[in-house]
């Protein structure tokens, strides 16, 4: 409800601080995110190892406490995606020579690479380039991850490092390139409440669907919220994401062994708290198998 005056905008707290206790977190590196990877139009990646875990100054992870965490000074979520470190690749000391990529260095041209590789897959499909910017490859990107976005008020944020909100650690965690059917666009919201509405036309049997939006912000504008939500061919709500602070959300359904009835589904994005034109960008992936998140 809206009487129009001006201190109606709805106001979201900040990435996780406390847990449910009351108790101050901590966790090597939280909140350290700086200049660079904290930038309102940069993917920050951070650094996931396989195996062995990451070992950096006494802690055992898969991801690397070296990696900054969030969340930024205005309560976004960073890093934004996980990248693979520590793997053997080419050397530039010689066209048969490999060498070890390790810490961020390693983990960021991952996600390069992948940014690229939708970016070329999209100007393939169209045949021409004229539409395509970064905020399509971004949208990609977190759709390609796998954690959704919640409300930070939510302990279910708390991931599997002790008393830590895990978006902060992972954003939306490991990348998988999506592969099959996939829908990529943009919509643009200019008030609360506004709603773009897209169908999905989802096949008997796949396994998911995973969709992801991604929304430009200069750091003098007021934040604009934008939520995202998935129905079911019934209209029943099946998966939403609203996290708050942050420019991006992901939401995804799994289908489970049987997968998903076929059918007309929806994706949604919702102007939850939106004070100006806002154009937000969209990728939504309907997988038939190897399905993610």
């Amino acid at each position: 409800y809206s009487d129009g005056r001006c201190n109606d905008r709805v106001t979201r707290p900040g990435a996780i601080r406390t847990n449910e206790n009351n108790q101050q977190l901590h966790e090597p590196a939280f909140g350290s995110v700086g200049a660079g990877a904290s930038a309102h139009k940069v993917i920050g990646v951070g650094a996931y190892e396989i195996d062995p875990p990451c070992v950096s100054g006494g802690v055992s992870s898969d991801v690397c406490s070296y990696s900054s965490r969030g969340p930024t000074t205005d309560g976004r979520y960073k890093p934004d995606i996980l990248g693979y470190t520590n793997y053997e690749s080419s050397s530039s000391k010689g066209n048969d020579k490999t060498k070890n990529m390790g810490g961020t260095s390693g983990a960021a041209p991952t996600i390069a690479a992948m940014a690229m590789l939708y970016n070329n897959y999209f100007e393939a499909l169209t045949g021409f380039a004229s539409w395509l910017s970064p905020g399509h490859v971004y949208a990609a990107l977190i759709a390609s991850g796998e954690h959704t976005t919640k409300w930070e008020d939510s302990y279910d944020n708390i991931g599997v490092e002790p008393e830590i909100a895990h978006l902060n650690i992972e954003g939306v965690g490991r990348p998988k390139m999506a592969l099959g059917p996939f829908s990529v666009g943009a919509v643009t919201l200019s008030d609360s409440g506004d709603l773009a509405e897209i169908n999905l036309d989802v096949p008997e049997g796949a396994c998911g669907i995973q969709a992801a939006i991604w929304w430009p912000e200069d750091v003098e504008d007021a934040h604009n919220d934008v939520d995202l939500i998935i129905r079911d061919p019934e209209n029943d709500v099946i998966a939403s994401a609203d996290s708050g602070n942050s420019v991006w959300e992901r939401a995804s359904v799994d289908g489970g062994s049987s997968g998903l009835a076929g059918g007309t589904y929806k994706a949604q994005v919702v102007g939850f708290d939106v004070s100006r034109e806002q154009q937000v960008y969209v990728f939504i992936h309907v997988p038939r198998t190897n399905c993610w998140g």
